[in-house]
């Protein structure tokens, strides 16, 4: 449930970068692709394993033939490269709107083209790579994690929501504001 929610919390964040039509489409499929794995796991389970514990199992890879499982890893590991890249993009673009509202240090940007429509920081990107390193030698194994993510998760939206409401709540203060 989480990941949905925070999947499309990205994919709205990313509503400057991309434009709007083109997460209006995409989403219909996002959607879509989403719902029919979700059931069609959730009907894989309930068909093959009732009344058994599902500890160890994974029903992502579980469902595939044995032919697919390496086509499958394959795209689940493109997947992670694309959430990854989303991931410093968005913090790129958080830390350089930042700057521009004097609320975040000043620090080097740098712009790969002359047209100034990407850009990279250097600081942010060895910040994400301090982060990442510590988080595999801290926790080591995936299954350590899945506690600490869905904290690190709900935390995240819990202040997502609050940062929401308190501009909404400063910014409608007259006649008509919901």
């Amino acid at each position: 449930m989480f990941l949905c929610v925070t999947g499309a919390e990205a994919l709205y964040s990313d509503l400057g970068h991309a434009g709007k039509t083109n997460i209006r489409l995409t989403w219909i499929f996002v959607k879509t692709a989403l719902i029919i794995n979700y059931f069609g796991q959730g009907a894989w389970v309930l068909a093959t394993h009732e009344n058994q514990t599902l500890e160890g199992l994974n029903p992502f890879y579980s469902i595939m033939p044995r032919w697919f499982v390496g086509a499958g890893v394959v795209i689940a590991t493109l997947a992670s490269v694309v959430a990854s890249q989303a991931l410093i993009s968005g913090s790129f673009s958080l830390i350089s709107e930042a700057i521009k509202l004097d609320t975040w240090f000043r620090v080097q940007i740098r712009y790969p083209s002359r047209l100034r429509q990407q850009l990279f920081i250097p600081m942010i990107n060895n910040m994400l790579l301090v982060g990442c390193v510590f988080v595999v030698l801290h926790f080591k194994k995936a299954a350590n994690m899945e506690a600490a993510y869905g904290i690190a998760i709900t935390l995240a939206m819990l202040s997502t929501t609050m940062l929401l409401t308190f501009t909404y709540s400063k910014r409608c203060t007259g006649v008509g504001c919901g």
